[in-house]
């Protein structure tokens, strides 16, 4: 059995679940996120882009129903035993047995939460999930229940995120000492690709954001990365390592032959803006705090137009297609920082008249005072 926690650890995290449960007087809890099957069971599958579920009951009792080949899959990365199979076929309503395993498990009319906002649970399948409970369960939006709960990461879950931090450095680091004129952002993306990888970590869940000149500027898509790096160009890493599906996160602009007076001015103020935000990531704190600390970063030099109306998220465990976890840093989030959150704030300025860009960010874990930034590569304005 593969699995990447002590079974002690995932049984406290259900504990911590089914509290949560019969506080809002769930009977069950319908899980669809595999971010939620992973940290309470260790079930680790790429299965989600099919319909797969889980149920928990308010006994513990765990039981996932899935299609045949993640039956191994469970068995060799979960501490779940009770597992499901349905046949892949036309006339088969995955829904309706999933209602059937509900009812046998828990009886009918009884509550369940349910992850809603999930990618593994789309709309169609919200809408078979629906159908198929209709008159024998009353389902309840509990999206929040576990993803709130993961928020804070245990110290295992905490080396793991160090582990990623330090494969995201060593990325880095390679970008680096490669960059020049005549690479290719293709080349440049292999090359730290194949680092996060000798290092022993995965692929994130979100793709990089890589761009140079124009691209640079934020441009986020993904039809290939052939641009080549001129004599004088910006380069903008937006890009985080995995380890054991916990993420480590950086932002850097780095500058290649010289630089302008505007790009040195952005960079600065993005330095300056993730420093204020890191004083801000402490226990007390609501989550916008961080956010104020950027904006008014940006209004004190007159650069409102340059940045952005939000600068980051959590993270920790992610599957594609994004590392987001959830408490997202912008105006108005309440929602108080604690011990144990790990965030990604980054500060991002664009002069798009100028074509010019300068950015700062990196994983910062809260402790009991404060913040701690889990990159040891410090912010600097870097020619290269």
């Amino acid at each position: 059995m593969a699995l990447h926690f002590p079974v002690d650890d995932l049984k406290a995290r259900q504990k911590r679940v089914l509290q949560e449960m019969a506080r809002r007087d769930l009977d069950a809890m319908l899980l669809f996120r595999q971010e939620s099957m992973y940290y309470l069971t260790g079930y680790d599958t790429m299965g989600y882009i099919s319909f797969q579920a889980a149920i928990l009951t308010a006994d513990g009792q765990f039981t996932l129903l899935t299609r045949e080949p993640d039956r191994r899959a469970a068995r060799m990365t979960s501490i779940i035993e009770d597992v499901r199979i349905y046949d892949d076929h036309p006339d088969i309503n995955p829904a309706e047995i999933l209602s059937e395993i509900a009812v046998e498990l828990v009886g009918s009319g009884k509550r369940f939460g349910v992850e809603y906002d999930s990618f593994g649970l789309s709309a169609k399948r919200a809408n078979m999930v629906e159908t198929a409970f209709a008159g024998k369960a009353e389902l309840v939006e509990a999206t929040d229940l576990v993803a709130d709960l993961r928020l804070i990461k245990t110290p295992g879950e905490i080396k793991y995120v160090r582990k990623a931090a330090e494969i995201a450095d060593a990325c880095l680091n390679v970008a680096m000492d490669i960059v020049k004129p005549g690479l290719t952002e293709g080349e440049l993306m292999g090359a730290m690709h194949n680092k996060m990888f000798e290092m022993g970590g995965d692929y994130a869940a979100s793709r990089w954001i890589l761009g140079t000149g124009e691209h640079a500027m934020l441009v986020r898509h993904f039809t290939g990365h052939h641009n080549v790096i001129q004599e004088t160009d910006q380069v903008q890493l937006e890009f985080g390592a995995a380890y054991l599906h916990y993420h480590g996160c950086l932002f850097h602009t780095l500058y290649v032959g010289s630089v302008t007076e505007r790009q040195k001015d952005l960079r600065k103020l993005s330095i300056e803006a993730f420093e204020a935000a890191k004083e801000a990531c402490k226990p007390g704190n609501p989550v916008s705090a961080m956010f104020d600390a950027y904006r008014g970063v940006a209004e004190k030099a007159g650069e409102r137009d340059c940045a952005l109306n939000g600068c980051g998220y959590s993270i920790g465990i992610a599957y594609p297609p994004t590392w987001m976890e959830g408490a997202f840093i912008f105006r108005g989030n309440d929602r108080i920082i604690e011990p144990g959150m790990v965030f990604f704030p980054h500060m991002v300025f664009l002069d798009t008249d100028a074509m010019a860009t300068g950015c700062a960010g990196a994983t910062l874990l809260v402790n009991e005072t404060g913040s701690e930034s889990l990159s040891k590569i410090p912010h600097t304005l870097q020619v290269l």
